[in-house]
């Protein structure tokens, strides 16, 4: 199974990159093809979607993804975790060739990286409590909401006048609210769900605060490479790998009803 960076090392290697100017020269198509790998990264803290397993080996749907679309590009798969704040800068510097990283969306976003033409999955925005919580409704919480950092999660809380408070990922979010630190947590449904199948002491409650559409992004001005995503992205989805990797981490299909929907719909 392919090795995977530390964050501690990919952090220093994004300090480096903003030392010496932000931006550096992100892998070509032709590049990635004679060097036989892709870097791709995810944030390693937003299981089922992306986790470490015992071997401290990055696991999840996201992972399965990248892997399927390196195998579909005849190169190998080197799957890094970063911070999931920190994933977009990285995409941008060229430190990493593409992210699977479930994100969602956004105009701030897209003028740093590009996105693929399809989302690889959907689901939704939902608000978790503890197990013995009276609460029925997000607007009932008379303490902050637990959020993972730069996420659309804390975009929507912050629009909508909620307090909060941000963690590196979901597992720090959840352990604040078992420990009562904060009152509930927002994270997509599927991530809150398999935390209660893991055996956390929360529970879903209210509807989804908004629907989210996860998409791939890779850098600007990359046309070859973004092409061949796509390119490999659609065939996964035809020839039903999608499905199967979903089937395989929820038991249930998140692909298909928005495959072909705009990246930017909600």
């Amino acid at each position: 199974m392919t090795p995977v960076r530390t964050k501690l090392a990919i952090g220093a290697a994004l300090a480096m990159a903003l030392l010496l100017g932000g931006v550096t020269n992100a892998a070509n198509l032709a590049t990635i093809q004679k060097r036989g790998y892709i870097i791709e990264v995810m944030s390693g803290g937003y299981p089922p979607f992306s986790l470490f397993n015992a071997d401290q080996q990055l696991v999840g749907y996201d992972a399965d993804v990248a892997k399927a679309l390196a195998q579909q590009l005849g190169v190998a798969a080197r799957v890094d975790a970063a911070e999931f704040s920190t994933i977009v800068q990285g995409v941008q510097s060229g430190i990493f060739d593409v992210a699977v990283a479930s994100q969602a969306y956004t105009p701030a976003r897209a003028t740093a990286v590009d996105y693929l033409d399809h989302p690889y999955h959907c689901g939704g925005a939902q608000l978790f409590v503890p197990k013995d919580s009276t609460v029925t409704d997000i607007t009932q919480l008379k303490q902050p909401v637990a959020v993972a950092l730069g996420t659309t999660y804390e975009q929507y809380l912050t629009k909508q006048g909620i307090a909060f408070k941000t963690y590196k990922d979901d597992p720090t979010g959840i352990q604040a609210v078992q420990s009562g630190i904060v009152g509930g947590l927002v994270t997509d449904l599927a991530v809150g769900s398999y935390a209660i199948s893991q055996g956390a002491p929360l529970k879903p409650v209210g509807d989804l605060l908004y629907v989210d559409l996860a998409n791939i992004t890779v850098s600007k001005d990359n046309p070859d490479l973004k092409a061949a995503l796509n390119k490999a992205l659609e065939a996964l989805y035809a020839n039903g790998t999608l499905k199967q990797i979903s089937m395989k981490w929820f038991n249930q299909d998140i692909v298909s009803r928005c495959f072909n929907m705009p990246i930017t719909s909600k």
